[in-house]
C-alpha cells in the first residue's frame, strides 16, 4: 500500500522521472525502497519514485526482473511525523550536480580513457535526456576552459553558464580577461 504518506510529488509532474527508469533499466536499483509490515502487508515508507519507475518499467517491457522491487524492512509503528521528516530529509538531502560538476567529470573521464569529451558525456549521462546532456556539454567547455581557475563552479546557475560559454565562443579576448580576473579573485567563498 502507498497510503499511510502523502507524496509530494506525482511521477506526471517530474521531469527526471524517464532518467530514473533509463538508469533502472541498464543499471539496476541503487536503493531499495523502505516498506513497513503492517501486519496484513507492506506499506511504502521511501522510495515512491523507484517504485513507480518499477511498475512503469514492467509495464512497457513485460520483463520479470521488473515485477518485484527490492525492499527494506523498516521498524513497525514509526511515528508518522518522523516518517515524513526521513521523506522530506531524503528528498532535500538528494541534491543534484551542478551541470559544472558534471561538465568538469565528462572533461577529466575523457581526458583518462583518451575520448571526446561528447563521448564521455554519452558514456556517463546515457541516462540522461538530450537536453540535458547538450547542457553538460556547454559546462564541459566552459570547465575545459577556465574551470581550472573557477573557485566555486557548482555554483554557477545553468542560464549564466550557458551565457557565459557563448561569451567566451564569440569574443575570444573575453577569455584572457576572464584568466586575468580569477587570477586576481580569490574568494574563500
Amino acid at each position: 500500500r502507498m497510503s499511510k504518506l502523502v507524496r509530494d510529488r506525482g511521477v506526471g509532474d517530474d521531469p527526471d522521472f524517464a532518467e530514473l527508469k533509463t538508469s533502472i533499466l541498464e543499471l539496476g536499483l541503487s536503493n531499495p525502497i523502505q516498506v513497513e509490515d503492517t501486519g496484513a502487508g507492506y506499506e511504502l515508507i521511501q522510495g515512491y519514485r523507484r517504485l513507480q519507475a518499477y511498475k512503469a518499467l514492467y509495464e512497457q517491457t513485460g520483463e520479470a526482473r521488473f515485477a518485484t522491487i527490492p525492499a527494506a524492512l523498516v521498524a513497525r509503528g514509526e511515528a508518522l511525523d518522523r516518517l515524513y521528516r526521513r521523506m522530506i530529509d531524503e528528498n532535500l538531502v538528494r541534491r543534484d550536480i551542478s551541470f559544472a560538476e558534471m561538465g568538469r567529470l565528462a572533461v577529466a573521464y575523457a581526458e583518462q580513457v583518451g575520448i571526446d569529451v561528447s563521448d564521455a558525456i554519452a558514456t556517463l549521462y546515457a541516462s540522461a535526456g538530450r537536453q540535458k546532456r547538450n547542457y553538460i556539454g556547454h559546462f564541459a567547455t566552459l570547465m575545459a576552459l577556465v574551470g581550472h581557475k573557477l573557485q566555486f563552479p557548482e555554483a554557477i546557475p545553468r542560464a549564466l553558464g550557458l551565457r557565459l560559454i557563448k561569451a567566451l565562443e564569440d569574443t575570444p579576448r573575453l577569455r584572457r580577461q576572464l584568466d586575468t580576473v580569477l587570477e586576481a579573485h580569490r574568494p574563500e567563498t
